[in-house]
Parts: structure tokens; C-alpha cells; sequence
């Protein structure tokens, strides 16, 4: 039962309670708070989280009030809303993370092609650089070839060159383009000109 130095009975208390006593709350809560808390922590592990589960259940206590005629029915209420706020807080936080990683994955799954795309402008910049960095013939060459996807016959009557000037040229431009550009980005470019 409820006791301190200057505590009403058990009765007494529960009457005043009834009608709205604050005094009457507050020496219910002092008897009961610090067991609440300790008993959501075992659900929450936060001591803050369960600091406040207990405050809600003395809330809902206050407002209901009037339906309690024993300490024995006020304190099964209380620890039961203790109990049902933790483990909903519980649900809460795992609906919470299991949005989050959904959300995660599903912005992973967004961000892949960006990034992506992002990687693909930047080695293709610096492969255009190094094609504008070739001779005059060659750059012009490797353009027609395969920005324009000319043909070799075509090439050579528009620039109005043998055909096999156009093999040597691309050749030659090929060779400086290997030297200036790292292995994986000269892959890349044949793989682009090439599929």
C-alpha cells in the first residue's frame, strides 16, 4: 500500500484522487513513478524514453480518474499503459527503421544510375579533351569515325583523302589516345566506339 509521514490511508487517498486532488496525485505518483520507469526501461533500454512512457501513463491515470475504486485496480492501470505505451513505442521504432531501410535501399537504388551517369560524364569529358588534344587529321578522323559513325569510304570522300590514309590516321590516333589515357579509360572508349 501507499505510505510515507504524510500520507492519507489507502482509502482516503483513492477518495481525493477521485474528486480531483492534486495533492492526492501527487503522493500516488511519488509512490509509483520511479517503479513505472524502471519497469518501460525493461521494454525501451532508454531511460528517458521510459521516463516519459511513465509521465503518459499518470496522463491517462489523471483523465480516467473516476473509474478507479481500489489502489490495487489505479495500479494495475498504470503498469498496464506502461507496458502497452513501451511496446508500442517498440512497433513505432520498428516500423520507423524498417521505413528508413526501405527508403535507404529504395534512394541506393536511385542514386546507382546517377552516380552512374555522373561517372560516365566525367571519363567521357576527359576522353573528348584528350580527342581534341590529337593532331588536326587524327582528331578529326576518330570524330567522324565514331562520334558521326562514319564509315571509313565515307570519311575518305568527304575529306577527300585515300582510304587508307583514314586506317592510318584512326590507327595513329588510337596509339597517342592509349598513351594519354589510363587502361580503364581507354577501355572504355573502345568499348563506347565499339558496341
Amino acid at each position: 500500500m501507499i505510505r510515507n509521514s504524510d500520507s492519507m490511508d489507502d482509502n482516503e487517498l483513492l477518495a481525493c484522487f477521485r474528486l480531483g486532488d492534486e495533492k492526492a496525485l501527487n503522493q500516488i505518483f511519488n509512490s509509483f513513478y520511479n517503479r513505472l520507469c524502471l519497469y518501460t526501461n525493461q521494454f525501451t533500454n532508454d531511460n528517458d524514453i521510459a521516463e516519459e512512457l511513465a509521465i503518459d501513463a499518470f496522463h491517462k491515470l489523471w483523465k480516467r480518474r473516476s473509474d478507479f475504486f481500489n489502489i490495487q485496480g489505479l495500479k494495475a492501470f498504470l503498469y498496464l499503459c506502461a507496458r502497452n505505451a513501451a511496446l508500442n513505442h517498440i512497433d513505432r521504432e520498428q516500423r520507423r527503421t524498417k521505413k528508413m531501410f526501405a527508403f535507404l535501399m529504395n534512394d541506393e537504388a536511385i542514386e546507382e544510375p546517377v552516380i552512374t551517369n555522373i561517372i560516365y560524364a566525367e571519363i567521357w569529358d576527359e576522353i573528348q579533351r584528350e580527342i581534341n588534344s590529337l593532331p588536326e587529321q587524327c582528331a578529326k578522323i576518330i570524330k567522324l569515325l565514331y562520334e558521326m559513325d562514319l564509315s571509313p569510304d565515307e570519311i575518305a570522300v568527304q575529306l577527300n583523302i585515300s582510304r587508307n590514309t583514314v586506317y592510318s590516321q584512326k590507327f595513329r590516333g588510337l596509339a597517342i589516345l592509349r598513351k594519354k589515357l589510363s587502361s580503364s579509360h581507354f577501355a572504355f572508349l573502345l568499348s563506347v566506339y565499339f558496341m
